[in-house]
């Protein structure tokens, strides 16, 4: 039983692992540190009541042997501060327990803390595995802690201490500073005395290296971090001294490549030495970019071009990759990985100026490249990218290693300046090799051998339509040969082993053979048409489809390559045929009427109606362009007919197939085909197009109450169209005839729709818009054009009229009557100006009294308030306009009529606020008598305002507007007494100032009988400024004297307000005593 809780084992345990990373412990210490505390059992729990009667730990003798199993271990009921130090060797781990300086008695365990720190008393470290863990108790201490109190944290909860300066200077950061700068001063002390003094330059390099080396060996097992440090700069100095002793030599060319490849070659040895001397990953990586300088020296002995260098290298990186195998098998995996991450992008940059750098040789560089060696680069690609991968495997390494493979044939025949037929021969064969190779791959049951399958045959198809592209260049049979070939061997890859990416490139290579077919020398004089040759490749597609077993899913590995395909070629087909001049019209023809015909029977083949369309599409494509071969102008006809026998056939086998999949594709392919041909229908040349359109809409009608209530949108664009199409047709001119023709429609089809279809759609709102904006503008045209009106327009306005009625009558909305009664007021107009009268305000005041009185009988129900306020809309309007009429006093009777039917409503509905517009229009007709009168004088028009607006003053006191009666009053007394005293100022006659001093006192008069304050006051306040304007004119010399007067006065003024308002000004001067900015 040990004396540590779970706990405390656990931290102890993370802390040698932490120390064995940073180098304090060798791997064997750290081993049997693990294995010494992961077998100690946890100490039990202690019952916090018997903290009195626990005994003191057991101090345990120290024997005089230190092994690695050593380990002792003594506590004190006292133990306060714990703390655990190294020394800088990292050899020296001791675990003691010292109390509290400053302690009296014994601290709660909680205050144990484990802390590191070098051990400066040890002047020779033991071994690695001596640890001993004591405990000295604490002197002051009189109490010793639960047992089960003490427990084991990495800070403590005192503030610590500063640490001490040996510490810091000591510790291992410090210390791998001090050796790595060293390390770096070295070198480059060495360097800068080397450069100095040329003739100690090769003494004194040799002698540092020495020194470094056997300091290095003489330190690798007691002090191995100080020893790597040594050799890592003992390395560094070998190539600094090789090369100073390749200048002392005067090395240069072929000798000094030849040097520098063994030099580079015995470091890259070393430092793999180093690599396993030191287990340093680091060596490694160092011995791999020796070997990479290594191999530039050696394609450097040959003074080749650029393709050897890449060889070289490229052969290197395959060296490399040895070097990550023999890491990983001695090692691990994580331990080569530095290395092989090196490698591989080491190799790929060679490969990625290899790429390019072939192609410029192709281009500017033919003769002078080394074709060989370039194909040998990619030869070692594909052996360092299949190395890759059986090391560490990597689906991507698989596909390069594939890809590295295609160039090589390519390269390797351009050394020899071959023929393009070589070259087309060279591409396919190297493509049938790869192909048999991804083929017999397969036949290996290790997985390592037959992932290389896919990549292989991925590799090899561009090849074959490579070669089969060059050999066309050269010959015609080549390249159909070539691609025959290529289909051959595929489609057999393909039954060998199905897959839907070989059956995709052999489906490929047919065509392509198809196509080359035709250019073939006996073939090409024949002219065969470019539609024919196009859409006959969909024949034998087509056919290979419906041949193979199963339904439309099945084999899919065999039919989505076809389809694809047939899929390419039908558009393709279409594109050619569309755009067919004169001469092949029937060509096209034919060829819609193929894909109409393969669309049937790829429908029938598989049973899926959604394939019909390509059937239903093509057919109508086919009519039309034969119509157009024989110059016949009957295609509306023709396929309006197809339209709606697309329909009837499809309604007639709904009734038959209680599923109607068939049945809804010809329904909905006739649909579709009159929406289609019905907005060219304006285009035909014959007659009755607006009427073919109108039959088109029936189609509609019947699906829209049958199963879709929202096409009935789809009825009103074509029922619009067709009435627009049959006006045009009859070359109608006048403009409110289309407008009114598209509103009766649209409106008429709305309550059509509203009375008989049940659950219509939320679309209903834009045709119903639609034909509310077209009576609108419809009726702005009549009303803008009623002086020249004929009698067509009068129709068209009665017709709107009668529209009006209709739809207000049908819906049963009082409100839809206002149109109804604005379209009446057009139609007044548009009678007056078809009578040719010039005035307008008689018949609209007529109409408008008649509309006000008829509006007292409420028939039909709710329509009477509308009736009466459409009446005084009216009358208003009319009274508004009559200015613009001149017919001299008598516009003045429409302005009086309005304003007494306004009179009348706010008597009737007993609304003082209706008052106001019936003043207005009276004062307007006042001031038109006025000026019809040819009165100029301002009295007139200001007496006038202001008896009205003291009349609506009465009736707005009486109804307790309090508001409206103060603004009222005041508005009209300042327009009668300011008028006056205008005219008083403008005129200086007294005259003037006599009127205004009797309409004051009148209106005085008037604000003291009904007691208006506003009334009282403001005529007393004009007045005093009329006297004042007065007296100031008589006076007018002196001015200067009054002006003096009126400053001492308002000086007196001010004086006495300030002693009356003294006790609030010191009121006010304490508060501002007070305040503080």
């Amino acid at each position: 039983m040990s004396n540590y809780t779970p706990e405390q084992i656990q931290f102890i345990l993370a802390e040698i692992e932490k120390w064995r990373k940073d180098g304090l412990l060798t791997e064997r210490g750290a081993q049997i540190l693990r294995r010494r505390y992961e077998t100690l059992s946890p100490a039990p729990p202690v019952i916090p009541s018997t903290l009195e009667s626990v005994s003191p730990l057991p101090q345990p003798t120290e024997s005089a042997a230190s092994s690695a199993s050593d380990i002792r271990l003594s506590a004190s009921p006292s133990a306060a501060d714990i703390r655990l130090s190294a020394s800088p060797s990292a050899s020296d781990i001791r675990l003691s327990a010292s109390p509290s300086a400053a302690s009296s008695a014994a601290p709660s365990a909680s205050d144990i803390h484990l802390s590191a720190s070098p051990s400066a008393a040890s002047s020779a470290a033991p071994s690695a595995s001596d640890i001993r863990l004591s405990a000295s108790p604490s002197a002051a201490s009189s109490a010793a802690p639960s047992a089960s109190d003490i427990r084991l944290s990495a800070s403590s909860s005192v503030a610590p201490s500063a640490a001490p300066l040996a510490s810091v200077l000591l510790s291992e950061s410090s210390i791998k500073i001090a050796l790595y700068l060293g390390a770096f001063f070295v070198i480059a002390a060495a360097l800068i005395l080397a450069a100095l003094v040329e003739t100690l330059r090769l003494p004194i390099l040799l002698g540092v290296s020495v020194l470094f080396g056997g300091g290095a060996l003489a330190l690798k097992k007691r002090l191995p971090q100080p020893s790597f440090i040594l050799w890592l700069v003992f390395s560094a100095l070998l190539p600094i001294s090789a090369g100073v002793l390749a200048d002392l030599l005067n090395l240069s060319g072929t000798s000094l490549s030849a040097y520098w490849l063994i030099v580079l070659t015995l470091m890259s040895a070393l430092w793999g030495f180093s690599t396993w001397l030191y287990v340093s990953r680091f060596f490694s990586l160092t011995a791999f970019g020796a070997l990479a300088v290594a191999a530039w020296h050696f394609a450097n002995l040959f003074e080749p071009g650029t393709d050897l260098y890449l060889f070289a290298l490229a052969a290197a990186g395959l060296f490399g990759l040895v070097g990550v195998f023999l890491l990983k098998t001695w090692q691990s995996q994580k331990f080569a990985l530095p290395l092989y991450w090196l490698v591989q992008a080491f190799e790929l940059i060679v490969l990625v100026i290899a790429a390019p750098w072939a192609l410029y040789n192709l281009v500017a560089n033919y003769t002078g490249a080394w074709w060989l060696f370039s194909a040998l680069t990619w030869v070692i690609a594909f052996l360092f990218y299949t190395a890759s991968d059986f090391l560490i495997p990597f689906p991507l390494f698989r596909f390069l290693a594939a890809g590295a493979l295609m160039p090589i044939a390519w390269l390797a025949l351009i050394e020899f300046e071959p023929s393009n037929t070589i070259f087309a021969l060279g591409w396919w064969a190297w493509g049938f090799v790869l192909l048999l190779a991804g083929e017999i791959t397969s036949i290996f049951k290790s997985d390592k051998v037959t992932r290389f399958g896919l990549p292989l045959n991925l590799a090899s198809l561009p090849l074959f339509f490579i070669a089969g592209l060059v050999g066309t260049s050269e010959n015609a049979w080549l390249g159909f040969g070539l691609f025959a070939a290529s289909g051959l061997v595929l489609s057999l890859a393909q039954i060998r082993n199905a897959r839907w990416w070989v059956w995709t490139a052999a489906v490929a290579c047919w065509v392509m053979t198809w196509y080359f077919f035709f250019n073939l020398p006996p073939i090409q004089p024949l002219g065969i048409s470019s539609i024919f040759i196009i859409s006959g490749l969909l024949i034998p597609l087509s056919l290979l489809d419906w041949l193979l077993p199963g339904d439309m899913l099945s084999r899919p590995a065999w039919r989505w390559p076809l389809r694809l395909f047939a899929l390419l070629t039908l558009v393709a087909g279409t594109f050619v045929s569309l755009f067919a001049f004169s001469p092949d019209l029937l060509r096209a023809a034919l060829a819609f009427g193929l894909f109409a015909a393969l669309g049937l029977v790829y429908a029938l083949r598989f049973r899926l109606p959604i394939l019909l369309p390509f059937f239903t599409g093509y057919l109508p494509l086919s009519l039309l362009y034969t119509l157009r071969h024989f110059d016949l102008d009957w295609w509306l006809p023709v396929l309006t007919v197809l339209s709606v026998a697309y329909y009837l056939i499809g309604y007639t086998l709904s009734l038959l197939d209680k599923q109607g999949r068939w049945a809804n594709t010809l329904r909905q392919s006739g649909l579709a085909l009159g929406l289609l041909a019905s907005p060219f229908a304006g285009f035909y040349s014959g007659s009755g197009d607006g009427w073919y359109t109108a039959v088109l809409g029936i189609l509609f009608v019947i699906e829209t109450f049958a199963r879709l209530a929202w096409l009935e949108i789809v009825v009103h664009g074509l029922y619009t169209l067709a009435i627009t199409l049959v006006l045009i047709e009859n070359k109608v001119a006048s403009s409110s005839l289309y407008l009114m023709s598209i509103s009766v429609i649209l409106l008429g089809l709305e309550m059509f729709f509203q009375h008989t279809l049940q659950g219509r759609a939320a679309l209903k709102i834009f045709p119903r818009l639609a034909g509310w904006l077209m009576a609108l503008a419809g009726n702005l045209f009549l009303f803008t054009n009623w002086q020249s009106a004929s009698g067509l327009e009068l129709a068209v306005s009665l017709t709107y009229n009668l529209l009006f009625l209709a739809y207000a009558l049908l819906y049963r909305k009082p409100d839809l009557s206002f149109p109804f009664y604005v379209s009446t007021a057009v139609t007044a107009l548009t009678l007056v100006g078809f009578a040719g009268w010039e005035q307008w305000t008689g018949t609209l005041t007529l109409l408008s009294l008649a509309l006000y009185l008829l509006g007292f009988v409420d028939k039909p129900i709710g329509w009477g308030q509308n009736r009466r306020l459409s009446g005084l809309l009216l009358a208003t309007a009319t009274a508004l306009s009559a200015p613009l009429e001149n017919s001299g006093l008598w516009s003045s009777i429409p302005v009086a009529i309005a304003a007494t039917l306004w009179a009348v409503e706010a008597f009737h509905r007993r609304n003082v606020w209706l008052g106001f517009p019936a003043n207005g229009l009276y004062l307007m007709a006042y001031y038109l008598i006025l000026l019809e009168l040819n009165v100029n004088q301002p009295q007139f028009f200001s007496i006038g305002a202001a008896l009205l607006g003291l009349l609506m003053h009465y009736l707005l006191t009486r109804a307790g507007a309090s508001t409206g009666a103060f603004l009222t009053g005041m508005v009209s007394q300042l327009i009668l007494l300011g008028t006056t005293y205008s005219q008083m100022i403008s005129t200086n006659s007294l005259a003037y100032f006599v009127a205004l001093f009797f309409q004051s006192i009148v209106v005085m008069l008037y604000g003291l009988v009904f007691r208006s304050r506003s009334l009282l006051f403001t005529p007393i306040v004009i007045v005093v400024l009329g006297v004042m304007t007065v007296v100031f004119s008589v006076l007018r010399g002196l001015a200067t004297v009054i002006m003096i007067g009126c400053t001492g006065i308002l000086f007196i003024v001010l004086g006495i307000l300030a002693v009356w308002q003294r006790e609030q000004l010191s009121d006010l001067r304490d508060h501002l005593n007070e305040w503080k900015a």
